[in-house]
């Protein structure tokens, strides 16, 4: 078993850091969004992203997961790559023509949404990213099943430099504002899309198996409403602050779940992109059930130490990186954090046995009732308590989400979950937690390398709460000594 976890490791480390650098470019883009764009410029391009995550669900976003899961149906690598091509060729073929029409209602787009026309070309440039984005996804799927991370990492290394150099100029040097934002992002989209698809069909060719195409639609379409409801839970916080307190709120809360949301791109999609194929490999194993446990065990430690890392260090980054008025974010992001972890983290492992079992129906049920959950939590909390409560209703609804699931998931494939030890890092967590929310000094610099401190401690602390078992400590000590002996003789 830990051979197979060494090897989920090692993959999801490689994809990590691919992850990490595709995203460092909107982190770092951070201060240029926050020094030279308005809160209402900011709400205005958050709400442009929505937007694109509103359209995304209705032109196939799930097809690249659907791509994954029937490649490993076959042993064939000639199947196999039939997969590929025909998602990849009949995608671009039905979904081009449709982002090519919607260009022409991009006024009636930006009228909607903004009572104005003068966001038309940022809805165009926006639905042109879009499709490269989405087809995007399915060539990376096939790098991901034949496990090229080394490949994901140097187009993310190239995807990082394109996005950083053209939307500095875009937006600083022409002071093309959102629109800049935009269009860098474009460029950067279409250029990783050529290399990929030249890659790709390189390798697969293009020929196409409508059969197989339909299987893949059939298996979308219960995800499609999944789809359709996790983007109303994710992006409804934006509109209902819009509609009630302006796009100044929209930015503020826009802001705390952008820096949220990284978490999910340091710990949770590096871990999926390897985890997703391993775990339906592995299914047929006698020891899978054990290997999926434990691997959740691993995995909610992680989430948690990053979440505290970033709950720890985000008040001195936003005094350094920000203007005063995008600090209020950060009062937020204890409520975010817990959002996302329940949301994106434990609901992703949670899912198991729902996938395996193909019983994805029952998500657009749980997904259904949740977005009417959090519609009705946002009418009630938003009027009154703004942003926070805003907050509270989308953790809510994320913790409703994640519980539910955890229940069908467990009846279709049980998976005996290590709960004693996932409550002790969820308490050795909330701990930690209370101590670095506050800011130790007034200097940013001096309080940031104060909490770095505590964060060491979060290990530490389980390991006096007795979490760790014998054997995990043996391999630990073992690692260390190991690290020693490396450092000692790159030393000498």
């Amino acid at each position: 078993m830990f051979k197979q976890l060494k090897k989920l490791g090692r993959h999801s480390v490689v994809y990590g850091i691919g992850d990490l650098l595709g995203r460092v470019a909107a982190f770092l883009l951070l201060p240029v969004y926050t020094r030279y764009l308005a809160p209402e410029q900011y709400g205005a391009l958050e709400l442009l992203y929505m937007t694109s995550s509103v359209l995304s669900v209705f032109l196939g976003r799930q097809l690249s997961h659907a791509t994954l899961r029937f490649y490993f149906e076959y042993d064939s690598e000639a199947e196999r790559r039939l997969v590929i091509s025909s998602s990849f060729v009949l995608y671009c073929a039905v979904v081009g023509p449709i982002i090519f029409l919607l260009c022409f209602f991009s006024k009636y787009l930006s009228i909607g949404l903004f009572s104005s026309n003068r966001y038309s070309l940022h809805f165009i440039v926006l639905l042109v990213t879009l499709f490269f984005g989405l087809s995007k996804e399915i060539l990376l799927s096939y790098i991901r099943a034949i496990e090229k991370a080394v490949l994901f990492v140097e187009l993310s290394v190239f995807s990082l430099v394109a996005k950083l150099s053209l939307s500095i100029y875009l937006v600083v040097v022409l002071d093309w504002a959102v629109l800049g934002v935009l269009m860098g992002n474009l460029i950067a989209e279409s250029l990783t899309w050529l290399v990929l698809a030249g890659f790709t069909v390189r390798k697969c060719g293009i020929r196409v198996d409508s059969s197989k195409f339909k299987e893949m639609l059939w298996y979308c379409i219960p995800l499609i409403a999944v789809g359709i409801s996790g983007t109303i839970i994710g992006s409804l916080g934006r509109f209902f602050l819009n509609f009630f307190l302006g796009l100044g709120a929209v930015g503020i809360y826009s802001l705390g779940v952008r820096i949220s949301s990284v978490f999910r791109f340091l710990a949770v999609e590096p871990f999926t992109k390897g985890y997703g194929p391993f775990r339906f490999a592995i299914s047929r194993q006698e020891d899978a059930k054990e290997i999926y446990s434990r691997v959740t065990t691993y995995f909610t430690l992680i989430c948690v130490w990053v979440c505290l890392a970033i709950l720890g260090l985000s008040r001195e980054a936003l005094q350094i990186m920000a203007k005063k008025e995008y600090w209020e974010a950060f009062n937020l992001l204890p409520i975010l954090l817990l959002s996302t972890l329940f949301g994106s983290g434990l609901y992703y492992m949670f899912q198991l046995g729902i996938y395996l079992q193909k019983s994805t129906r029952i998500l657009s049920v749980i997904f259904g009732l949740a977005a009417i959950l959090d519609i009705i939590l946002m009418w009630i909390m938003v009027p009154t308590w703004g942003v926070y409560g805003a907050s509270v209703a989308q953790c809510i609804t994320h913790a409703f989400v994640s519980g539910i699931t955890l229940v069908f998931a467990q009846r279709a494939f049980f998976v005996p979950y290590e709960w004693n030890r996932l409550v002790k890092i969820g308490f050795t967590g909330i701990f930690i937690g209370c101590f670095v929310f506050f800011r130790w000094a007034e200097s940013p610099y001096v309080s940031a390398t104060l909490k770095l401190g505590a964060l060491c401690g979060f290990p530490v602390l389980l390991f006096l709460v007795r979490f760790f078992s014998e054997a995990e400590v043996d391999r630990i000590k073992n690692f260390t000594r190991e690290i020693r002996v490396r450092l000692g003789a790159a030393i000498s």
